[in-house]
Order: structure tokens, then C-alpha cells, then sequence
């Protein structure tokens, strides 16, 4: 699974961007604005083809989830954390309405421990962020695992290859695509290298 994670600020020509992802195959568009109001998560939605609704991933605002017919929701750590004993109702009650739900993780212990039963699970940072300065990768092995477990942070064509090797069935992006000048050009690079490592999108 290749995931692009949408940039914090806003862009101009973001939903041109993003359909023209989708349309050379993006698998899935965490979307994730978190200073942004619901109406304008709206109006982007409602700029995305409504084709690829389906392969959208929330970060908030969940009601737009059904509002468009999303994939699904992301739990943030902090919200994960939150919820205490009340979590496995309230992912429960997503994935029985037919949504995906996942979260996101700094430590892999935590994620091995986590009773929750998420569609797959974000854990960072693997490499140094290209979006965050100074956040620092510590390169975590998850061979062992038999969770499903996206490796995010500072994930390139230079380094898609040994996220392969330590064990993560699929990546998410955000730097290697929106600090490009030309964010299609980087994402065609990116699926080129995802798929030369024998990795589905």
C-alpha cells in the first residue's frame, strides 16, 4: 500500500494535484488538515472526483466519513489514547458501518500491545523526516509483526528499500511528494520504486 498523506498547508491546486494521484494510481489519500475547519475540508472533498471518495482517509471532521461515502477514519495517538476502555466500541463502530479505521504510533511496543483491531497501523518516525525538521528516524525493525504496518517518516525512492527489508507492508509519503516542486513527478517516481520492490499498491 503506497499512502500519500496530504500537506498541512493549503495549496491552490491541491485537488488537481490529488486527482491526477489517483488517477496514476494512488491507493489512498490520508487526508489531514489539522488547521483547517470542517466547510473547508468540505470544499476540497467536493473538489476530488468523487470516483476516488472511496480511497480517502480521514484525520478529523469524521462526520464528512459518511457525509461522502469515505474509506474511512485515522485515529491520531493522542485521540487513541483518549478514548481509555472505550475504544474498541468506538472503532467497532465504524468498521461494522463498513469503514476502514487506523491509527498512528511512535513506539512499537505500544502498537504490538494495542488490543485495538485497526485496518493497518502508521508507525514513525522509520527514516529523518523530509517534511518535519529535526525529527529524527530510529529505523525500527517490525519484521515479527503480523500486523498490517505502514512505515511513515522520511520515506524516499532512496530509502523504500529498506523499509521492504525491516519488515513494513506498505509506506505512507508526505515530503517526497509536497516539498517537490512538481508533486506528480514525485509521486511517479515514488510508485516506479514502490513497485520495483515487489510491493502491491
Amino acid at each position: 500500500m503506497l499512502i500519500v498523506i496530504s500537506s498541512e498547508a493549503e495549496i491552490p491546486t491541491e485537488a488537481m494535484y490529488i486527482n491526477q494521484l489517483f488517477a496514476l494510481g494512488m491507493s489512498c489519500l490520508h487526508l489531514r488538515k489539522p488547521m483547517a475547519s470542517e466547510e473547508a475540508c468540505r470544499r476540497l472533498i467536493n473538489t476530488i472526483d468523487t470516483r476516488y471518495h472511496q480511497k480517502i482517509m480521514l484525520h478529523q471532521h469524521y462526520g464528512l466519513c459518511s457525509e461522502f461515502g469515505l474509506k474511512g477514519i485515522h485515529l491520531k495517538e493522542v485521540f487513541r489514547r483518549s478514548l481509555g476502555k472505550k475504544g474498541m466500541t468506538y472503532v467497532n463502530n465504524y468498521q461494522e458501518k463498513g469503514f476502514l479505521v487506523t491509527s498512528s504510533f511512535h513506539s512499537y511496543q505500544e502498537l504490538e500491545s494495542c488490543a485495538l483491531s485497526f485496518d493497518y497501523f502508521l508507525l514513525s518516525p522509520v527514516f529523518d523526516s523530509i517534511s518535519k525538521k529535526g525529527y529524527k528516524g530510529v529505523e525500527l525493525d517490525v519484521t515479527d509483526s503480523n500486523k498490517y504496518i505502514v512505515g511513515l517518516g522520511g520515506i524516499s525512492i532512496k530509502t523504500i528499500a529498506k523499509t521492504v527489508l525491516l519488515g513494513y507492508k506498505g509506506v505512507a509519503v508526505l515530503g517526497a511528494v509536497w516539498e517537490n516542486s512538481d508533486p506528480v513527478s514525485g509521486f511517479k517516481e515514488l510508485k516506479i520504486c514502490y513497485q520495483s520492490n515487489n510491493l502491491n499498491l
